[in-house]
């Protein structure tokens, strides 16, 4: 049992951190200064890193690096201190995409400060660039006393809260640097701070992408708005967001900008257009002249130093842009593009801690061969009963997930129960009956799992009530998805092999079903699984 314990410890304590990586967007869009939100950054930084040392570093006018604030070293060596961007150290951490990571700080002969390395008793280091578009503005730094190792996973927590400090930083550093003209745009400047808050506590790309739009507008004075990314194939632009047009309006004019996009992503630079009849020549576009645009702007966004979209901007009037707004607009695409990209992060953060716990729930399964594949068929008989329901996506996407993770609870569960050829005792059953609470512990760890932490928690309800872990719930206070996972997580189980019993035949499993309907099972699901299942 104890052995058993080491990887689900280990695997709570990542999923753990993973959760709480994914809430500390928020908590630095809350600091109100520089200072109060480095220091927010220090302490989230060595709560999820286990590390006894943090340092972050900011570029100054003069692209040296200047330790702005640490926390954990006993002297004050370090604080204020500088070095060049251009030191080996530095320059390799700057220009890695990835974090660095150094083992002995002692035996690296490119490790600055040895005497407060030694004096301080540092032994390991992790260090990643705090990155703003194509922007390096410092490191972020931590440092271990105790000589633990970081391994992948830590990479990937780290790299996220890097991206995190690095947008938060730049927000609040380009509000603390205004100049007095954009002080006395306070207004639009309050709106622009609003929006990147907002975009940090936006976890879906989409509606990040709408937050965009819309502040843009209203700060433009903007008839519309459209967003378009580089699709996969990075050959052609995708509509990503609209904000003040129709879908189908939105589809006329992107096809006759389409090739001017291509040429200002190809030229990398903002396009504006201040009159659109000189622009063209008289011979103006007729989705233009439909909607009454007289100028647009045209901004690329650039991701990881590639092309992936344009941001287009349609004004009712000719206008005359200051370098002030075009500044904020080229700021607005930069937010896009950071976005995109920390969206696209978050889904591989994601997709790894769910492979981790599939993978652990895949070792459950197999560990009893009678078991073997029970989850798999579980997923795919409830999908068939989402299917037939007509279900909207994203209950499928709980269900499918909650479907294959439902016994993963058995972790908890010792071995020699699970195996057992004979029929289980009363007590074996009272541990048994545990697995759906402790499966919805492990799962309700992991922020972006919570739609499917009650699906576990009750898929032995029974519909009628007197289920387990709440014999008082029944009918509709069961969550759909627990109802389809207990029908068919049933059918699996009546029509597989045992070590006390044979399978039972598909039709007698069928007539258990609808015997049971209305009291374990309910009625509904009962009859789209049969229908489903003779269809097939």
């Amino acid at each position: 049992m104890d052995n058993k314990k080491k990887p689900y410890d280990s695997l709570r304590l990542q999923i753990s951190k993973a959760s709480a990586m994914l809430d500390i967007g928020p908590k630095f869009s809350e600091a109100v200064s520089t200072n109060h939100l480095l220091s927010l950054i220090v302490k989230q930084t060595l709560d999820l890193m286990d590390a006894e040392v943090c340092i972050i570093w900011l570029k100054d006018k003069d692209s040296n690096l200047v330790a702005r604030i640490s926390f954990g070293l006993k002297g004050t060596g370090i604080q204020s201190a500088k070095i060049s961007i251009s030191k080996q150290l530095m320059k390799c951490i700057i220009n890695k995409k990835g974090p660095t990571y150094i083992a002995s700080l002692t035996k690296d002969p490119r490790v600055p400060f040895k005497k407060i390395i030694k004096r301080e008793g540092l032994r390991s280091m992790l260090a990643a660039p705090l990155t703003v578009g194509d922007e390096n503005i410092g490191v972020l730094m931590v440092c271990t006393k105790s000589g633990r190792r970081f391994h992948g996973t830590d990479f990937k927590i780290f790299n996220a809260i890097a991206g995190q400090a690095a947008l938060a930083t730049a927000n609040i550093g380009l509000y603390d640097r205004m100049d007095k003209k954009a002080r006395d745009e306070i207004g639009k400047m309050a709106t622009l701070f609003n929006m990147s808050r907002s975009l940090s506590s936006a976890q879906e790309m989409n509606v990040a992408l709408d937050i965009i739009l819309e502040k843009v507008c209203v700060l433009t004075e903007s008839k519309f708005c459209i967003l378009k990314l580089m699709d996969r194939s990075r050959r052609r632009l995708v509509m990503a967001s609209i904000f003040g047009l129709s879908r189908t309006k939105a589809k006329g004019i992107s096809r006759f900008n389409d090739d001017i996009a291509n040429k200002v992503l190809r030229g990398g630079s903002v396009l504006v257009i201040n009159n659109v009849n000189t622009y063209f020549k008289r011979k103006i576009p007729a989705s233009l002249k439909e909607h009454g645009i007289h100028s647009l702007i045209m901004a690329p966004l650039y991701s990881n130093k590639r092309r992936s979209g344009i941001l287009s901007l349609y004004m009712p009037d000719v206008r005359i842009f200051e370098k002030e707004e075009l500044d904020m607009i080229e700021m607005i695409a930069g937010f896009s593009s950071m976005v995109v990209d920390n969206s696209i992060m978050l889904e591989r953060i994601r997709k790894d801690y769910l492979n981790t716990i599939k993978t652990l729930a895949r070792i459950i399964d197999e560990n009893d061969p009678y078991t073997r594949g029970h989850c798999e068929k579980v997923m795919k008989y409830s999908m068939m009963i989402c299917k037939k329901m007509k279900l909207p996506e994203r209950y499928r996407k709980a269900i499918k997930t909650a479907s294959l993770l439902h016994d993963i609870g058995k972790i908890g569960i010792d071995l020699s129960i699970l195996r057992k050829a004979e029929r289980l005792s009363a007590d074996d059953w009272k541990k048994i009956r545990l697995h759906p609470e402790i499966g919805a512990r492990i799962v309700s760890q992991v922020g972006f799992l919570n739609d499917v932490v009650p699906i576990i928690k009750y898929h032995h309800s029974r519909y009628g009530g007197g289920g387990y872990p709440d014999p008082g719930r029944k009918e509709g206070n069961i969550p759909i998805g627990s109802r389809i996972i207990t029908v068919a997580d049933a059918y699996d189980a009546m029509t597989s092999d045992r070590p006390y019993r044979k399978a039972m035949a598909k039709e007698k499993a069928i007539e258990e079903l609808k015997k049971c309907a209305g009291e374990q099972f309910d009625p509904e699901i009962v009859r789209a699984f049969i229908s489903s299942a003779l269809n097939r």
